[in-house]
């Protein structure tokens, strides 16, 4: 009887999460966010939630459904020629299912890691270094015109407030509920392996039509654009998913409590 609760009480979360996912990509300006040749999505946060929260065989699905939404999209209002891309479900939906099982295997991995002695120290080190390195090169290009000492200056600068924002953001999080701090960084490592799998899928399946629009220098302009995002919707994952996963937390913790009294 209880492993039926539990597994309607998941079925009925993976309903909430896969309608969020769907009213997110309905909305416009929402789901997908426009800013000049760059396109921020908030589609991924439903998928992290999902796969810190259901089980693993969720995962997938929820991925899937990411996808497909994301490729709903593109057929419908797409508004730059990387939109164009992510009609083919290749570009979508594939690297999409993948995020789903790859923040999976992160989120287990860092829990196992956040229990040994150096584990905090060892998973900070990883989403700094990762985040550090795509915002550098996020920042280059457009500063690489400038003198060379202004330009790692301000790149420097801007590693640092990230570094500072995500330093506080996971410290305080964790100070006062066991296990977000490895929660919190899979947010931040899942998104950026998110951004990793579209731009490779985006080489591979849909490199002629953007070589067309783009010439040459489509390899750099994709990579500036897509770390750009990534950088972005980590930080966005921080700060909208992480509470949203506490208050979730606190609400099954209570109504255990409940059930004990």
């Amino acid at each position: 009887m209880k492993n039926k609760k539990i597994e309607l009480r998941q079925m009925v979360f993976l309903s909430m999460f896969a309608a969020v996912t769907i009213i997110l990509a309905t909305i416009p300006q929402v789901g997908m966010i426009s800013i000049g040749p760059i396109t921020l999505t908030t589609l991924h946060i439903p998928v992290l939630l999902g796969v810190v929260i259901l089980k693993p065989k969720f995962s997938l699905a929820l991925g899937v459904i990411f996808g497909l939404a994301s490729m709903t999209i593109a057929f419908t209002r797409a508004v730059s020629p990387f939109d164009l891309a992510f009609r083919n479900p290749l570009v979508s939906v594939l690297p999409r299912a993948l995020f789903g099982v790859g923040v999976w295997g992160v989120f287990h991995g860092f829990n196992k890691l956040n229990k040994t002695m150096l584990g905090k120290m060892i998973i900070f080190l990883i989403v700094i270094s990762l985040v550090s390195v795509a915002t550098f090169n996020t920042l280059y290009p457009f500063l690489r015109f400038w003198e060379i000492n202004n330009a790692m200056l301000v790149t420097s600068v801007t590693v640092m407030l990230i570094a500072l924002i995500l330093l506080i953001t996971i410290y305080l999080s964790s100070k006062k509920n066991e296990g977000v701090y490895a929660v919190a960084s899979t947010f931040v490592v899942g998104t950026l392996i998110h951004t990793i799998l579209v731009l490779f899928a985006m080489l591979i399946f849909a490199r002629g039509p953007l070589i067309e629009t783009f010439g040459e220098e489509f390899m750099g302009v994709a990579f500036m654009v897509f770390v750009a995002n990534g950088v972005l919707e980590a930080l966005a994952a921080i700060i909208i998913a992480v509470p949203i996963y506490i208050a979730i937390q606190y609400i099954n913790n209570d109504e255990e409590e409940k059930k004990k009294v």
